[in-house]
């Protein structure tokens, strides 16, 4: 990767530890989106760095489902959940919205002063929820301890009037000028160009670098049609999926052509809608499997023959890494993150897109169909897939070290 943005002082590096040090801040207010693709860079990041040590703070309630990434810890920061009109409450926690955002913001500075990063990676906002990250990014900068303080950006984030007055309303045009060494956009200016759309000023964009998309899905070519072919129809981490996935199952229930079915809720569905779910594939028969939580989930996906989906972020890029044909269902509130981001890969003819007002089981049947039996359209390049790559290439990078790879290939 070439040089970019800017350094740190050279001091800062010297300071650092024998082990390198990288702290990863991930929100995880609603859903799986941020703790995945977070959880993602540390493996990959421990994997090239062996004797690294890495602290994730992440929000997210059920982190402690997932299998431990070695070298790798896990600071929970108290939940939260979105409310109807788009604010944050707490998930579980009897405190009020700004006194949990206390809490966890003083978790946070706590943290990092305590673990002295070599390197830290925030997700997502750059100011963290409500502005929980602003007295962390503060005390590190006091120290200058930091070799790199960098923020990751998912490519779309919301419609560019509403990004650009939040960023403006909390100060996050300020914050990424003064507090962030570099920001890496997890996707391609060729499907959304974050700089220009979000109005990010000249003296900020030098620090922009579109780094690819985040995924770590085995390399895989379509298989070879079944005769009965394989559908999974998921909806992240399940908060508000129940319609797409109840749809899915009605869809199958009127099919004239036999198929397989495999849905997967997410940890977050509500309880009573799962048991409805349960209860529909009972009556289905073996055609129709529920499995409410597994990692390998992105396997299944990748050995489908078509995939029914949110539009959110990890589900869909898992899809197009595995050249899965995918029908995506997005998400048009709070935010419309998901509607762009379907939109724009359907006029790419990477996926197939239905606007959720028009959902139905036939229409949805339909659109299965036509992605099992039709031949498989345009896919993403291969070099749109490299995020994660280019995000360990830099963090060794900054650290002046080699990945293990470089470094075995040298003895």
């Amino acid at each position: 990767m070439d040089n970019w943005g800017s350094s740190k002082a050279s001091a800062a590096l010297a300071a650092r530890t024998a082990s390198p040090r990288i702290a990863l801040y991930s929100p995880d207010s609603y859903g799986l989106g941020h703790y995945r693709r977070s959880r993602r860079i540390a493996a990959a990041i421990v994997d090239a760095i062996p004797d690294a040590a890495v602290l994730m703070l992440s929000g997210s309630s059920v982190a402690d489902r997932f299998s431990p990434v070695p070298r790798t810890d896990i600071v929970r920061l108290p939940a939260l959940t979105k409310s109807e009109t788009g604010g944050y409450l707490a998930r579980t926690l009897g405190l009020s919205g700004r006194e949990v955002i206390r809490l966890r913001s003083a978790i946070i500075e706590a943290a990092l002063a305590s673990f002295k990063p070599d390197i830290l990676i925030a997700d997502h906002r750059p100011t963290g929820i409500e502005g929980e990250l602003r007295a962390a990014l503060e005390l590190l900068h006091q120290t200058r301890r930091p070799a790199l303080i960098a923020l990751g950006l998912r490519d779309i984030i919301d419609v560019p009037t509403t990004v650009r007055r939040q960023w403006l309303r909390d100060g996050s045009y300020e914050l990424i000028e003064w507090a962030y060494d570099e920001v890496w956009v997890y996707g391609r200016p060729e499907v959304f160009d974050t700089v220009a759309k979000y109005g990010v000023p000249p003296i900020s964009a030098a620090k922009f670098r579109y780094v690819g998309y985040i995924s770590d899905a085995p390399p895989t070519t379509r298989p070879v049609r079944r005769r009965i072919p394989q559908v999974v129809a998921t909806g992240g981490g399940g908060e508000d999926a129940y319609e797409l996935l109840s749809t899915a199952m009605l869809a199958h229930r009127i099919s004239p052509t036999r198929f397989q079915l495999t849905v997967f809720p997410g940890p977050l569905m509500p309880p009573p809608q799962r048991r409805e779910l349960d209860r529909a594939a009972a009556e289905t028969g073996k055609d129709v499997t529920v499995t409410h939580f597994t990692e390998r989930a992105p396997a299944v996906v990748a050995g489908a023959d078509c995939v029914v989906t949110m539009g959110g972020y990890n589900s869909v890029i898992e899809s197009l890494a595995a050249s899965v044909p995918c029908v995506v269902v997005p998400r048009v509130k709070p935010r419309k993150e998901q509607l762009l981001r379907a939109e724009r890969m359907a006029r790419l003819g990477w996926l197939d897109c239905i606007h959720p007002a028009d959902l139905s089981p036939q229409t949805l049947l339909d659109h299965v169909l036509a992605a099992i039996n039709g031949p498989h359209g345009a896919q993403i390049p291969p070099d749109y897939l490299d995020g994660l790559k280019n995000v360990v290439a830099r963090v060794c990078e900054r650290l002046g070290t080699q990945p293990k790879q470089a470094r075995s290939v040298a003895l």
